[in-house]
């Protein structure tokens, strides 16, 4: 019986992972698809003939990446206000607000990443290639909200938003990595 049991669960966590791996692999199809489309026609932006110009440009950018942020407050607001979570002390009520907690969480955790990633590829890049800085903003807001709504739907509903998220973070971090080796 008890064996049963562990079967089932085993079996039940596999479905699970391969949902999360497919997650994930349509997120890497349609970071390859961006990647490919920016390639082909890069979107326009003003002229950055600075290296101030584009760190400014950067930060003016990373607001709109903050606003992922802002919308974690706004749900663990909003679910505390109309539910019996309104009492933080409650502890009976802390099923209310686990999923938008833990999303806020995540969300600073990654939103701390792409921003110091997002600056120091700036020191790398030149003018002309600035205009990946609105797009890599795009992908993080986009994959911030499909995170959000998979989260909100099944717990491993998330995989496709946190692959938007955190595998352009990972690309940043690791060709800034190279970039410096390389002097």
């Amino acid at each position: 019986m008890a064996s049963d049991t562990n079967a089932k669960q085993k079996s039940s966590q596999r479905r699970l992972q391969s949902y999360v791996i497919v997650s994930i692999a349509l997120g890497i199809i349609v970071l390859v698809t961006v990647a490919f489309i920016v390639k082909q026609s890069p979107p326009k932006i003003r002229a950055l003939p600075t290296f101030v110009d584009r760190i400014t440009f950067t930060l003016q950018w990373e607001l709109v990446s903050l606003l992922a942020v802002q919308a974690g407050i706004v749900w663990v607001a909003r679910t505390r206000f109309s539910t019996a979570a309104i009492n933080p002390l409650d502890k009976s009520a802390k099923q209310f607000v686990e999923i938008p907690q833990k999303y806020l969480k995540n969300t600073v955790e990654q939103f701390v990443l792409h921003f110091v990633a997002s600056l120091v590829l700036t020191t790398y890049l030149t003018a002309e290639q600035m205009f990946v800085v609105p797009v890599l903003v795009g992908i993080f807001v986009t994959g911030r909200l499909c995170f959000a709504v998979g989260y909100k739907i099944h717990f491993s509903a998330r995989g496709f938003g946190f692959a938007l998220t955190w595998l352009p973070t990972v690309a940043i971090i690791m060709y800034c990595l190279y970039r410096m080796i390389q002097g």
